[in-house]
């Protein structure tokens, strides 16, 4: 992922499904049952940060024993 082409840092639901390869009903449940990444409820509109998004993906990163 790379943060130019969202210059303000914050993507919708709508942007944010495809890049985690999963459906905006996918991420309603996830919010629904506080798991997922972090979002903002502006005022009904969800937004997700895109940092937040990488972090995310990193704590969730499984890495496989090397031995």
């Amino acid at each position: 992922m790379q943060n130019g082409v969202y210059p303000n840092g914050l993507v919708t639901a709508k942007e944010t499904a495809p890049l985690l390869r999963v459906s905006e009903g996918t991420l309603r449940v996830w919010r629904k049952k506080q798991q997922g990444p972090p979002f903002l409820d502006r005022e009904g509109r969800i937004y997700y940060r895109y940092a937040d998004l990488e972090s995310w993906l990193d704590k969730i990163r499984t890495v496989p024993d090397q031995g």
